[in-house]
């Protein structure tokens, strides 16, 4: 493979090899202006499940939401499985109703003011469709023209029904009433659920930090639970007080400084539920995080002072 055909496994995207890992194709590439950097084996071929699955790594990226490992070198060789561990760590978008539900928030969150336009270009390439394609998740532009069209029939959204190569688009959409009714239901129901579990170091030490994820959480419009800090009925154990708060949490932050046990099975368990799982932990402890587990989309922080920067960023991003 010479250095101009030199390709991104994962985006299709020139890529640029780096002297990094021997005996592996290692290179860098830029994805929505990020710069990544993957380590692959000289024989590696994606199978079958990855290849259909693309979209949805390529979405994380394009989110910004792959593991910060990956934003800098590192030695770290991406197998099929780890890919798989990768996509199985995110609760992505998987029913028609999520996926439907998911765009038309999104569209609400686009207006400048109720009733206001949202432009579409006709044809096929349109930076804003194949924006919004990545950013929610889409397998192409025209699996998201299928559900714009979705809210056009339920009548959610109203727009110019034009017509190019025989093929219905709509150009110019608004939010109709009963879209923005839908929308602010929507976004009740999930007021109502607005418990953060966090799982972490209950050392002194990291004070600071618990402070920080706390304030965040709650800037955030969310509240934050900490099993140290609920009262637990006599009839229960920690762990059954623990498992109830996490089946009742919308997500859950897992911060993963000082390398306890606890938190590696507090945030197995919130995943496996489908929760959302944010994973952190700070810089100079990463080393020490589980080889399992290091391939997740965590935030490694500095201090107190990024991890709120990059949390809060995380929760706007990710949580509805």
């Amino acid at each position: 493979m010479t250095e101009e055909s030199l390709r991104c496994f994962l985006t299709d995207r020139k890529a640029k090899r780096v002297d990094k890992v021997s005996d592996c194709i290692s290179y860098k590439t830029e994805y929505n202006n990020k710069t990544y950097f993957f380590n692959f084996s000289k024989d590696f071929e994606l199978n079958p499940y990855i290849r259909e699955s693309l979209f949805l790594l390529r979405g994380l990226m394009w989110n910004g939401l792959l593991s910060a490992e990956f934003q800098a070198p590192n030695e770290q060789i991406l197998t099929n499985e780890i890919l798989e561990e990768i996509l199985a760590s995110y609760p992505f978008p998987k029913t028609p109703n999520q996926k439907v539900n998911n765009l038309l928030i999104h569209l609400y969150k686009s207006q400048e003011h109720d009733g206001s336009i949202i432009k579409f270009l006709e044809g096929k390439t349109d930076p804003l469709k194949e924006w919004i394609a990545n950013s929610l998740y889409f397998k192409n532009t025209r699996e998201l023209t299928y559900y714009l069209f979705a809210l056009y029939e339920q009548g959610f959204v109203e727009g110019i029904d034009a017509s190019s190569q025989n093929q219905k688009e709509l150009l110019n959409l608004s939010l109709t009433l009963d879209g923005l009714n839908y929308v602010s239901e929507q976004l009740q129901d999930s007021l109502n659920y607005r418990n953060c579990f966090v799982a972490m170091s209950f050392d002194e030490q990291r004070s600071n930090i618990r402070h920080t994820i706390k304030e965040v959480v709650k800037k955030c419009g969310y509240q934050p639970i900490l099993i140290d800090e609920i009262v637990i009925d006599s009839d229960k154990t920690i762990n059954d007080a623990m498992i109830a708060e996490i089946r009742k949490c919308k997500f859950i932050i897992a911060d993963f400084t000082d390398n306890k046990h606890g938190v590696y099975f507090e945030a197995g368990f919130a995943l496996g539920l489908g929760k959302q799982v944010i994973y952190t932990c700070l810089e100079e402890h990463f080393k020490n995080t589980h080889f399992d587990t290091k391939h997740f989309p965590h935030i490694i922080y500095k201090n107190c002072k990024s991890l709120e920067e990059s949390l809060i960023n995380r929760i706007e991003a990710w949580i509805l």
